[in-house]
Order: structure tokens, then sequence, then C-alpha cells
């Protein structure tokens, strides 16, 4: 069963990711051949009477896409290219697309060229205008960072009566080091730098970054100050030093709807830093590579949530995937929706297109060198379960 909530809740949020491609590129008159939901062999699959789009689920739910028509490119050829030779004559001047072969269907192996009109030259990826290109690649990590959003709303208004600031209340009879430059009433403004607007920054902060002294920006009797080199008490987890927060803040007294929209949105901006200090510590050596986990990881990690039926964990995971899975589509690596954003750029400053050829090898070995990572991970999520 938890596996089966594990593959519904990636299942959910690949649908929405590609449900992002595939809406806005239909907004921007591209043809969508296929919409498919994970990857392999096909289970399921039902043609489109309107638009001519297959909709189909394949047998690995750890994936899915949106093929849009072009998205390869095309080229004009001649009727010697693979178009019978009767028909060269009025067919010298079109466009033709040639259809790779699909990697999952055991029927045919051989690239298909396919004769276009002119209204479907015009429904084509490669034919559109940068922009509409752009829009269409970051649409889908847009939905599922607006998704990540949106339920941090309402996971915020479940939660509303545990909501906190970032005023210090109290300090525990024992064991607190920041009471030492800390007060209480102290409305405490950055942590070393990094502003923080609600208790679920504050503490995500300190974790982070307290486990070495730090510096806090603080107002106190209506004055802002700086106390320097405060210092919490540290746990350590996998071998990773983590600051800890050791004292209490006031409740959250105003839960009108502003201030439940703050919290959410604050929430969700922590979560996407989150990321990104997740990756520089992986460069920097804070955090090891056992700390990365990949589908199996994260399958195991909601099982063992679901095995203590704590939904409401089991809901916050969900929202920190969303979330983690829209910031890492948005980063500049070849093969993920960040590549495509980056090649476009890089048209965009010169005004022209890379050459396929070159935007290929690219991608071929962003992705080569993704599923190289993927399998790594897999392998030491596997050994570790």
């Amino acid at each position: 069963m938890s596996i089966l909530l594990a593959i519904l809740i990636f299942g959910a949020l690949i649908f929405i990711h590609e449900l992002g491609h595939f809406v806005v590129a239909r907004l921007c008159g591209v043809r969508v051949l296929e919409f498919s939901i994970g990857m392999g062999p096909k289970l399921i699959s039902i043609a489109s009477k309107k638009s001519g789009t297959v909709y189909s689920v394949r047998l690995l739910p750890l994936g899915g896409y949106v093929n849009m028509l072009g998205e390869n490119g095309m080229e004009a050829v001649q009727g010697s290219n693979g178009m019978p030779e009767e028909a060269e004559e009025e067919t010298d001047d079109r466009k033709f697309f040639t259809m790779l072969p699909d990697p999952n269907d055991e029927v045919s192996r051989e690239p298909t060229t396919v004769a276009l009109t002119p209204e479907e030259e015009k429904q084509a990826y490669c034919n559109q205008s940068v922009w509409k290109r752009i829009l269409i690649s970051v649409a889908g990590p847009a939905m599922n960072l607006i998704l990540g959003f949106v339920l941090m709303i309402v996971l915020v208004c479940i939660t509303k009566d545990s909501l906190g600031t970032t005023v210090v209340h109290s300090f525990p009879e024992q064991g607190a080091t920041s009471i030492e430059k800390l007060q209480v009433g102290d409305e405490i403004l950055k942590v070393d730098g990094t502003s923080v607007h609600s208790l679920y920054e504050l503490s995500y902060e300190i974790s982070d970054k307290g486990y070495r002294p730090v510096d806090l920006t603080v107002r106190r009797n209506g004055e802002k100050i700086v106390l320097e080199d405060v210092a919490f008490p540290v746990t350590v987890e996998q071998g990773t030093p983590f600051g800890m927060r050791d004292f209490y803040v006031l409740r959250e007294q105003n839960l009108g709807v502003f201030t439940l929209i703050k919290h959410a949105f604050w929430r969700s901006v922590s979560c996407v830093r989150m990321v990104f200090d997740s990756i520089t510590g992986l460069f920097t050596k804070r955090y090891a590579m056992e700390s990365v986990s990949g589908p199996v990881g994260i399958t195991g990690m909601i099982s063992e949530v679901a095995k203590q039926n704590d939904w409401l964990t089991l809901f916050h995971m969900f929202i920190l995937i969303s979330i983690n899975l829209g910031v890492m589509n948005l980063l500049p690596i070849p093969a993920l929706d960040g590549g495509h954003l980056l090649i476009y750029a890089i048209e965009v400053v010169r005004r022209k297109r890379l050459k396929p050829e070159v935007e290929g090898i690219i991608n071929l070995v962003g992705l080569v060198l993704m599923l190289g990572l993927m399998i790594a991970i897999t392998v030491k999520d596997v050994i570790a379960l």
C-alpha cells in the first residue's frame, strides 16, 4: 500500500508538471502528438478524435512527457528521401516531419517521414517564436511550484493554531545558549543576513546555519541591532551538524486571510531556499552523497510516514516534493527544462538559433549524465533499504 501511495504521489506530480507543458503548448498553437504519464511500454492509450493527441499511461510511473510536433526539428526533403518518385514534383517544396521511432514500441524501429500541410507547419514546436518556446518550457516547473504554494496555503490553514512569530517569548530552564545574547521580547529579523518572517523560516535558518555561531539582526525596544556570534546547541544527524532553536516564540495572534497567505508564501520561499542550500551543501561537502535520495529512497520515507498514519507530515512531504521538482527542473542542466531555457536564453542574446546538431549534443550529454546520476542514487537507495 505504501508503494502504491508513492506511485500515486509521483504520478500526481508528474501529471501536474506535464499538464503545464500541455496546456501552454496548446494555447501557443502547438500540436501535441502524445501526452504520456510514465515511461516504457504503453498500458493504456486513447487518441482524441478532435485534436489527434494520444493520451497514454505507461508501465514505469517515474516520469512522463509531452511529445509535440516538430519538437526535434523539421527538415526539407526531396522525393528521393523516402517519398515515392511519382510524388516528387508536387512535394519538392513541402516540409516534412521526421518522426523518430518510439523506443518503447516494438512494432517499428525505423524513422517515419510524414508530409506536413502548411497549417501543420504553423503548429510545429520548432517553428514557434523563442518566447513561446520559453513559456512552454517554464510551464511544467511553474505548475509544480504553484501547486506547492496552493497546498501550502491549505496546510497553513489546517495548522493555523500552531503558527508562530519570530518574537522571543521565553527560554527553557536548562540548555539554552543563545540566552547570553538574546532577550525576551527580541524580534528576530535576520539570521546571518537571511531575512525571516515566520517561525518556520526561523527554525530552518537556525538549523541550517546555527551549527556554528551566527549573527542575528533583531528589533529590541524599537531599535534594530546586530547580535554577533550567537551560539545555539548543536545536534548531529548522519554525520552532519545542525543548529537547534533553544527558545520559545510568541504565537501568531492575527489569523486573518492575509496573515495565513503570508505564512504560506514565506514557508514556500523557505522550501525553495532549502533546495539551493542542499545543492550548495553537497558541493561544499557539508552534506554527504548518502543524504541524497531518489524515487526509491523517497518511497521508503513515504512508507515510514504512512505506517505511522501521520497524514499531516505526508501532506507536507507532498508539498516539499512538488516544490523540489519545480526548482530542480528549472536548473540550467541539459535535458531538463532549465537546460532548454538556457539554450533559448543564448538564442535571445545571439538573436540566432544554435545549430540543431550542437543543441542535440548538449541535450544528449546532459541526459547521459542525469541517467548516470539517477542509477547511482537508485543503487544507493536500494542498498540502504
